[in-house]
């Protein structure tokens, strides 16, 4: 069991250097490479037994990820000293994808306008059948 900034997380055994795994969101994911290792409710797991002074690979594995998750990028580095309890953040979006047809006039708009969304930075790019993707 892990006592954190954002609550208590519970783990495997664990080793004098051990890594939190941060997904806000993304419950249930499993960590690769990691036997039994899966993301709880809110999104943190613990890896045990990291190496110290190397660079640790923590990847998720996007295939047991819900439809509803998407992430940045799924693989993060850390270097934890001897006895140290190391953070692996990933930036998560939790929402529901879609496929929006948008015209201007009656008419689809331009190929490869963008749109983006300001607030949390997603920017999409329209098809030439007035979709975006």
């Amino acid at each position: 069991m892990v006592g954190h900034e954002n609550g208590i997380t519970l783990s495997q055994p664990l080793g004098d250097t051990n890594v939190l795994i941060k997904a806000p969101g993304a419950g249930g994911v499993r960590i690769e490479n990691q036997t039994g290792i899966l993301t709880d409710w809110r999104g943190y797991a613990v890896m045990p037994y990291a190496t110290v002074y190397r660079y640790n690979r923590i990847a998720l594995d996007t295939n047991t990820m819900g439809n509803s998750i998407d992430v940045e990028k799924n693989i993060s580095s850390v270097v934890p000293t001897q006895g140290a309890l190391v953070r692996a953040n990933f930036d998560t979006r939790i929402g529901v994808r879609a496929l929006i047809t948008v015209t201007q006039g009656g008419k689809p708009v331009p190929f490869g306008s963008l749109v983006r969304e300001n607030s949390i930075g997603i920017t999409s790019m329209w098809v030439m059948t007035g979709k975006f993707i």
